[in-house]
């Protein structure tokens, strides 16, 4: 493509949703090199389009490649193993304006978005989760306890010490109860006694060891409640984490995961916590 190239003008509609009335904004864009586009506002009929706006479009549109015709040129990624544009639905060879491709990305939005999103409503997010172990920072820990009996509690602490120069993000706290439980977190508390709970690394060959604290079955006071739920017989539950949630643990704070046998006899229960240490 030769440079400079003809003002090319084109049209954006914008719509007020509480009428659904369209109201049309005219610019036009130019370019004298490769690496300058110049775009100017030819009409504003409802003053939307400030200079902080077209100077948002400009960001954005600087590193778009044009054909010959002045028509958005739709590249194919290295690795990529269908054309760019079979995959929003453009053809082969086919090229299209901007409103062209805010439509196709909006729908590829839309279906990604639907595939992402659980019954719920919460979406699927463990790329995180999936790097930290990568890295060999992500761990987890568990602990069953037998024979609960009727109204006693068991629990499992993790705490962060203020020196580890890592930050703990909480992803996972579940609980299996063979009898309704009742589930409580914690956090500030006052701590004593408990037996020492070693973390599993979810990568050993790393040999990064976690830095976090873990005992079970402590004695505590104090503190500050942080949920309470109900787990119903013979189930696994998970109280905290998921599809998007997670719990962050500073330098100096902790959690406490506490299950009450609220059957009429005993239980047996198992608390397991999936977590990652982020370095400072």
């Amino acid at each position: 493509m030769s440079y400079p190239f003809p003002p090319r003008k084109s049209i954006l509609f914008l719509i007020d949703p509480s009428t659904g009335k369209l109201y049309p904004v005219s610019f036009t864009i130019t370019s004298s090199n490769k690496n300058a586009l110049s775009i100017s506002l030819d009409n504003d009929s409802i003053g939307v389009a400030k200079d902080s706006t077209l100077s948002g479009i400009k960001s954005k549109t600087d590193n778009l490649t044009f054909d010959e015709n002045g028509r958005l040129f739709i590249g194919n990624p290295p690795n990529l193993d269908l054309p760019l544009s079979y995959v929003l639905g453009f053809g082969a060879q086919q090229r299209r304006s901007l409103s062209d491709l805010y439509t196709m990305l909006s729908s590829v939005y839309s279906k990604l978005s639907t595939i992402l999103t659980l019954a719920d409503g919460s979406v699927v997010s463990a790329n995180r989760l999936l790097y930290m172990i990568e890295q060999g920072f992500a761990f987890m820990a568990s602990q069953s306890f037998s024979s609960v009996a009727s109204g006693s509690s068991v629990n499992i602490y993790l705490q962060n010490g203020s020196s580890t120069s890592r930050t703990v993000y909480l992803v996972g706290a579940e609980v299996v109860s063979t009898g309704e439980a009742l589930v409580s977190a914690y956090s500030g508390i006052t701590p004593s006694g408990g037996t020492t709970l070693s973390a599993v690394s979810l990568n050993p060959a790393s040999g990064i060891p976690s830095l976090a604290s873990l005992t079970y079955n402590i004695t505590f006071s104090g503190g500050n409640a942080l949920l309470s739920t109900i787990v119903p017989p013979n189930t696994k539950q998970m109280i905290l984490g998921g599809a998007t949630e997670s719990y962050m643990i500073s330098q100096g704070s902790d959690f406490l995961i506490s299950v009450s046998n609220s059957s009429s006899s005993a239980s047996d229960i198992a608390i397991r916590l999936i977590w990652y240490e982020k370095p400072s």
